[in-house]
């Protein structure tokens, strides 16, 4: 019955509002049935919470759906407004499938006093969540991410970090990185995934290869067969420069993790 689920819905929204105990709340589903009215008790009853300080959400769907509708996202605003009216939560983890996302999400106050944030998980991309939240928050001591993210806004917005998961999609990305962290003095702990580098190396060779292949002159692929060696042999020395660079010049780094496939 419709109007009973209503009801418990309203009342666990209710419940989680007035504790006064709860100091963590964790919700996890992986699943195909309807649970975005759950979700939405939990966010307010949250918002409203005067003792919790840590909030988790990750949420996946397993629907296939040419055989079924996918579920209902989450309302526009739910999640503006659990940053405008939280005035306790210190922790926040949002990993959401694309399908429960709201259709937009428009940040335009935060008075929540996040040190800790992450945005994403490895089933889900989190391009529009961390677009629209990491503007907007500011002053975090930890961050994990698990898309891309220009690093020099980053610490711009958050200069005080201490601990960073951060993946890295170009070279140029992973090269401003490093050159940040040469003088850095707050970061104590890093971890890094370089993303597809290969793979971008790889399409520029194949790209250079087919663009030579109509020239009947051997001596003509072979040089530009050396100059995309030379540009590869560049870009690792790059990257490795700057991850040396960082081991000789930061003093406060204590931790450091590189997940790449260079």
């Amino acid at each position: 019955d419709n109007t009973y689920y209503i009801d418990k819905c309203t009342e666990l929204e209710k419940c989680i509002e007035m504790n006064s105990t709860l100091q963590e709340v964790k919700i996890k589903y992986e699943g195909g049935n309807e649970i975005t009215s759950i979700i939405i008790s939990v966010i307010r009853g949250v918002t409203r919470n005067k003792t919790i300080t840590s909030l988790g959400i990750d949420l996946t769907t397993h629907i296939n759906f040419n055989v079924l509708a996918p579920p209902p996202p989450l309302p526009d605003g739910v999640i503006e407004q659990l940053l405008k009216d939280n005035n306790t939560l210190q922790a926040l983890s949002l990993n959401i499938s694309n399908e429960l996302l709201p259709s937009s999400l428009t940040i335009v106050e935060v008075n929540t006093p996040l040190t800790a944030l992450e945005i994403g998980g490895w089933r889900n991309s989190s391009e529009l969540m961390t677009s629209s939240l990491l503007p907007h928050i500011k002053g975090l001591l930890c961050l994990i991410l698990h898309d891309p993210y220009p690093p020099h806004l980053l610490f711009l917005s958050h200069p005080s970090l201490h601990t960073l998961t951060l993946p890295l999609d170009t070279v140029e990305s992973a090269t401003e990185l490093f050159t940040i962290l040469q003088t850095n003095t707050t970061l104590k702990a890093l971890s890094v995934k370089i993303k597809d580098l290969n793979s971008s190396m790889h399409s520029l060779e194949e790209e250079s290869r087919m663009g030579s292949s109509s020239s009947s002159l051997v001596l003509h692929m072979l040089m530009q067969d050396l100059q995309n060696a030379l540009n590869v042999a560049k870009v690792y020395y790059s990257l490795y420069n700057g991850i040396q660079n960082i081991l000789t010049e930061n003093q406060t780094l204590k931790y450091l993790e590189i997940d790449n496939d260079i």
